[in-house]
């Protein structure tokens, strides 16, 4: 009899068991379908995201490219470097800057075409005596960290220089196109 009881209570704790597991092992789904899901919608938010901020660097690096055009046609020196030297002559490179951007408003289209900007000739000269980092580059341009970034982004992009991004900083070099480009 007392084996009756033991077989009887294995069984029941037999049962228990696979009761519990089979409701943590329910669980345990649906939690990794949750995860599925929003791992799914968070990857779906972050390459919306990520396309629109692509969209708006384009824009950007477009914009700057069309302002050094216009600064380099207008004779200005670049905003940037007006900084560094006093507050009245922030205010005069704004003033003159806009009175610019007045005049090519009446003079010309809305749409100005830039064809290659004066600091992209000079980086790709320089590249071409040798590979240079964006750092050294920076130095040797005269421009800020961020400008050169995008500048060297842009150039890299239209097949004019390659990078070595095995380390950072990043190593550029001059392509075949990037010499075409600058002997033109």
């Amino acid at each position: 009899m007392l084996d009756d009881y033991v077989l009887a209570a294995s069984a029941a704790v037999i049962t228990a068991a696979v009761v519990i597991l089979g409701t943590l092992l329910w669980r345990y789904r649906s939690l990794v379908k949750e995860a599925d899901v929003s791992t799914r919608l968070a990857k779906d938010v972050w390459d919306s995201v990520s396309s629109r901020f692509s969209v708006v660097d384009a824009r950007i690096i477009d914009l700057m490219a069309k302002t050094e055009v216009l600064s380099s046609r207008f004779g200005f020196t670049s905003p940037t470097s007006q900084l560094r030297s006093s507050p009245a002559a922030v205010t005069n490179a704004a003033v003159s800057t806009s009175k610019a951007f007045e005049s090519v408003r009446v003079a010309q289209p809305a749409v100005l075409v830039a064809e290659g900007t004066e600091t992209e000739t000079r980086v790709l000269r320089l590249l071409s005596e040798g590979p240079r980092t964006s750092a050294q580059i920076k130095e040797e341009v005269g421009r800020s960290r961020e400008h050169t970034a995008r500048l060297m982004k842009a150039l890299f992009d239209r097949g004019l220089v390659i990078r070595n991004d095995r380390n950072k900083p990043y190593v550029y070099e001059i392509t075949e196109s990037g010499k075409s480009y600058v002997a033109s």
